[in-house]
């Protein structure tokens, strides 16, 4: 009777979407381990060791955010913003010239985009690290980097850009992958979707607040239909 109830109304919520916003890293392209492994590598050279783990504990807010955070709590003495701009290169040389999109992402935006839904990109990742082609014309509205409003799960960005696209919080709903973006989501009072990974499997998102967890990009179409 509770899983009834609860598809019931994950139902209902589904029926007044007007508006998706997605995340970028691990929600659209496949890049959790690139992504990872430039942070470590860039930190390492300052003389800070850190685990996959320890850093994906760590993301959610502007990679300007992350390294500061990391660096004072390590203690070391290292200039942020160039340990910033070396792992934003690592990340950059490392994609170069790579198809990373997760199979089927950008005909299904297109898909989206024709069936009148607005659409858009909320990242804490800078907006030299999206260089997938064609991309950003997609969106309607595009928050990326470092910007004014405070880090996730503060809801401030969300809200943000869905007025820009002219639509009620609760006509949204959030895709991404980490328990933050869960958390973001609900306290911004849109719709959770969550798709998991290895560090953030479903009970874990379900547990952050996610109304929906699905396994890859793919099951997103036919959540929305």
């Amino acid at each position: 009777m509770q899983q009834k109830a609860f598809l019931k109304k994950r139902a209902l919520k589904l029926n007044r979407i007007k508006a998706l916003i997605f995340d970028y890293n691990g929600t659209i392209v496949d890049d959790v381990a690139i992504h990872l492994k430039a942070y470590q590598q860039a930190l390492s050279e300052v003389g800070i060791r850190i685990s996959k783990r320890e850093m994906a504990d760590n993301l959610g807010q502007s990679t300007y955010e992350n390294i500061k955070a990391i660096i004072e709590r390590h203690g070391a003495k290292a200039d942020y913003k160039t340990v910033t701009e070396r792992k934003m290169q690592l990340y950059v040389d490392a994609v170069k010239g790579r198809n990373i999109l997760f199979s089927g992402v950008l005909e299904f935006l297109k898909q989206l985009k024709a069936r009148g839904f607005k659409l858009g990109l909320y990242t804490g990742s800078p907006r030299k690290q999206i260089t997938t082609p064609g991309l950003y014309k997609l969106f309607d509205v595009v928050v990326a980097g470092r910007t004014r409003f405070p880090p996730r799960p503060n809801p401030q960005g969300l809200l943000h850009l869905a007025k820009r696209m002219g639509a009620n919080q609760k006509e949204c709903a959030y895709i991404g992958d980490m328990s933050s973006d869960m958390q973001t989501a609900r306290n911004a009072e849109m719709l959770a979707i969550g798709i998991e990974n290895e560090f953030f499997p479903s009970e874990v998102l379900l547990n952050s607040g996610a109304d929906i967890v699905i396994s890859n990009f793919n099951e997103l179409e036919k959540v929305i239909d």
